[in-house]
Parts: C-alpha cells; structure tokens; sequence
C-alpha cells in the first residue's frame, strides 16, 4: 500500500498523461483551458483566469466535493472526451434493456436469468 504522497504523485501523473493524449487529438478542447502544464511537462498549474476558474469549479464539484474528487472527475471527464475522439466505449453495457427495470418477469420473457444487484 502505497503513501498519500505517491498516491497523489501518481494522481497528476494521469491528469497530464490524459491532458496530453487530448492534446494530440484536439488542442483546443474546451477542458484544456482549465490547465497548463508546467514546462517539463511533470507537473499543472491551474488556469489564473477567474472566470475559467468559476467554470471549472461549477462542472467539477458541490458543497461536498473534496479537491482529490474534483482532480479525479476532472481526469475522468478528459478520458471520456479522448474515449469519444477515438471511439471507445469503457461505459458499462448490461444486457437487459432499460426499460425492462430488471424485472424477473422481463427476464423469463426474453428466457435470461436475472441480474441480481445488492
């Protein structure tokens, strides 16, 4: 089990390793705007302008939001854009149809078990 400190060494690493795979892709995304990385490319600064700084703030947290959980939503939601750029899709695919609401008469009508969640 690893430390707080690598844990957070290796939490920027993902942010600029995802900011840069956007990068190649779309330099001018919108969620780039947010950051800059340093210029070894090691470490991010957070955007200076205010009103970018509001933005981020409104998409990325609430009242209960910590700022570990701001970083990893932030980080997601890069991944997410590059998963779309490049046509991946890591978004979890149940086999029963939405409106089946997981029913196990829906279940027996299309003669699959039932998914059990708990």
């Amino acid at each position: 089990m690893g430390n707080l400190t690598d844990d957070l060494i290796a939490a920027n690493e993902l942010i600029i390793e995802e900011y840069q795979r956007l990068e190649e892709h779309d330099p001018h995304h919108e969620l780039l705007k947010y950051v800059s990385l340093d210029s070894d490319k090691k470490g991010f600064t957070p955007t200076q302008d205010k009103g970018l700084q509001e933005k981020f703030l409104e998409q990325f947290t609430d009242e209960k939001t910590t700022v570990a959980r701001m970083w990893v939503d932030y980080y997601v939601a890069m991944r997410r854009a590059v998963d779309k750029i490049e046509g991946i899709d890591r978004e979890p695919n149940g086999y029963l149809r939405k409106e089946d609401n997981y029913s196990t008469q829906a279940c027996a009508r299309r003669r699959r078990p039932p998914i059990l969640k708990f």
